[in-house]
């Protein structure tokens, strides 16, 4: 790509001039004293200034070819840059959807664990109490029958003391 541009100044430049080429051929040919040469040397003068023009147009051309093709080169760079970039991020943004699965599952089971374990706490406040709910229970019925003795002693007791003064 870079060729076409660098071949057209060179061109410009191996490429005999037409009006070097007619000045040449002016200078070859035997002057010979006629009217017409003072339009022959006009005619000589526009050819060459066409001509140094038209060398002037085809480098300016040729480095604005130059140019273009060297903002290609440049953009050429940045695409290829920017691409990389966009194949590393499609990479990082896959990786992190894969590991969104991963990562769900591991703050889920976490969660879980937290949870189970608080509700283990829980569970072993509650056993906890319960058996010493089930430790006063077994108590008051100690005492209850105790108590329950005591009173069935009492009324045999009294029950004897009315028979004897009964008698």
């Amino acid at each position: 790509a870079v060729a076409p541009a660098k071949a057209a100044p060179a061109a410009a430049k191996t490429a005999p001039a037409p009006a070097k080429a007619a000045s040449a051929t002016a200078e070859a040919a035997p002057k010979a004293v006629t009217k017409s040469e003072p339009a022959e040397q006009a005619d000589l003068l526009k050819l060459e200034a066409a001509s140094g023009a038209g060398r002037v147009l085809a480098e300016a051309s040729a480095q604005q070819a130059a140019s273009v093709l060297g903002g290609r080169e440049k953009d050429t760079k940045l695409i290829a840059e920017l691409d990389a970039q966009a194949a590393s991020l499609r990479g990082r943004a896959e990786a992190i959807r894969r590991s969104a699965g991963t990562a769900t599952r591991e703050a889920a089971l976490a969660a879980e664990a937290t949870v189970v374990e608080d509700g283990m706490a829980q569970v072993r406040r509650m056993e906890a109490q319960a058996g010493e709910e089930e430790r006063a229970a077994a108590q008051r019925k100690k005492e209850a029958k105790e108590a329950m003795a005591r009173v069935a002693a009492a009324q045999a007791q009294v029950a004897a003391d009315v028979e004897k003064w009964g008698q």
